[in-house]
């Protein structure tokens, strides 16, 4: 009788997706330091790991963000090495902000116009970048 009714548990589970016997499976996510600095050093994991048309684009000298860099396409992607743990903080600016599993990370150099902004988001335990915005004013 245990049998058949640990069966039937079994079945019911499969068909609405739940746990046998209150069993929750954890979904481990990637460790985003890792990623990072993955991310930052191998331009075929970067590609990778951009969801393309990347949102975001570059704004010119007048203040103008150029129709040309709307939106970032794979094909014309340039491999960003930028990495926001060994930029010189004596020179630029940073900051990063971590919101469950969003992350936006922004560089800056006072009064010189520059600015980067890139937002990663992860989905399905993977890291990705979805945004990124670049001003050298």
């Amino acid at each position: 009788m245990k049998l058949k009714h640990f069966a039937i548990q079994i079945i019911i589970a499969g068909f609405l997706n739940l746990p046998v016997n209150g069993q929750i499976q954890k979904i481990s996510s990637e460790d985003f330091t890792s990623f990072y600095n993955k991310f930052t050093t191998d331009s075929l994991f970067q590609i990778s790991r951009i969801i393309f048309p990347l949102k975001g684009g570059t704004y010119s000298l007048n203040n103008e963000l150029k129709e040309d860099s709307l939106p970032w396409i794979k094909e014309k992607w340039q491999f960003c090495v930028a990495n926001i743990y060994k930029i010189d903080t004596a020179k630029y600016k940073t900051k990063i902000l971590v919101q469950d599993s969003d992350i936006t990370e922004d560089i800056w150099k006072d009064n010189s116009g520059f600015m980067m902004e890139r937002h990663f988001r992860l989905i399905k335990g993977k890291w990705y970048q979805d945004y990124f915005l670049v001003s050298n004013m």
